[in-house]
């Protein structure tokens, strides 16, 4: 995003300041908020499409595309240096997962899906010192491979500086991402500092579906949009007369997913809600993104 050129001397130290723990860093922070109340930083506050983004969102996209910006030039120095002073004392491994980074991760970033719009915060306000921490995790796409990465980032405490800045940054194939859900004993990484999680135990095809990773069985051929619109409009959402009709799903775990034709050569599903034996929605969605493409169809 850009800063105006009047604010940048004040702005760009300010965040460089809060990702390298400077002990001034919530000084810095309150000073480029009040210019970021003022209207003073491009892309925060109210956009032109009557969007909101908050200081907080843009301070965690921010970390997230400098971390992935060095990781694509493989600089193991810059993303060592976004680690909050804390946790590069001490994570022992941090530069044995720095490069077991480099070798998991072709680069160039072609899609980064990090919202700091929908980030998690945890905060403490005690006597008028403050801190705030934020995370989320998000796909992330290079050569055509999709990854997930939590990244966790201090971006203000007061209580101790050395606390400012990434905490925490676990890098997942999508293999490794959808095991943590099954019964195959792959944890979440309890350390904090870079933890590249590979090799995962499932057997099988993993597709990712609406933002998240699932095991996928094919169908051949794909469904066609307009009968499944045709029979749910007729027929309501029986669950168990649509999989008579059209099969059983290629994947899903509290949803169900079928298969439908590419769209300009992106793939595209079938996303039926369920609870129980009844579908309460039928949405087409695409690989990364949680959000609809379009709805066909919602039980009244």
């Amino acid at each position: 995003m850009a800063v105006k050129r009047l604010l940048a001397a004040l702005w760009v130290p300010a965040l460089l300041a809060l990702l390298s723990g400077c002990a001034a860093a919530g000084t810095l922070l309150r000073a480029a908020w009040d210019e970021i109340q003022s209207g003073g930083i491009e892309g925060v506050g109210f956009q032109e499409d009557g969007s909101y983004v908050s200081y907080e969102g843009y301070l965690y996209n921010e970390a997230a595309d400098a971390f992935f910006a060095a990781l694509d030039v493989r600089d193991a120095e810059g993303l060592r240096g976004q680690f909050a002073p804390r946790v590069q004392a001490e994570d022992a491994d941090l530069e044995e997962q720095i490069e077991a980074l480099f070798a998991l991760y072709p680069g160039p970033t072609q899609e980064n899906g990090r919202d700091g719009m929908q980030v998690h915060g945890a905060y403490r306000d005690h006597e008028g010192k403050e801190r705030a921490v934020v995370d989320s995790t998000f796909p992330v796409v290079s050569e055509g491979e999709i990854f997930f990465c939590f990244l966790q980032l201090c971006y203000q405490d007061d209580f101790d500086a050395d606390n400012v800045g990434l905490l925490e940054v676990d890098f997942f194939t999508k293999e490794e991402y959808c095991a943590l859900g099954l019964d195959l004993g792959v944890d979440w990484p309890e350390d904090q500092g870079l933890n590249v999680c590979a090799g995962s135990p499932l057997e099988g095809e993993v597709r990712v579906i609406g933002g998240y990773p699932y095991l996928y069985e094919a169908q051949v051929p794909p469904l066609d949009e307009a009968e499944v619109q045709a029979f749910l409009q007729a027929r309501g959402g029986d669950w168990t007369a649509f999989r008579e009709r059209f099969g059983e799903p290629c994947a899903g775990e509290g949803r169900a997913f079928y298969d439908l034709p590419q769209e300009e050569g992106e793939p595209r599903w079938l996303s039926l809600l369920l609870d129980g034996d009844e579908i309460l929605s039928a949405r087409v969605v695409d690989d990364l993104h949680v959000a609809a493409v379009r709805t066909l169809w919602e039980a009244e």
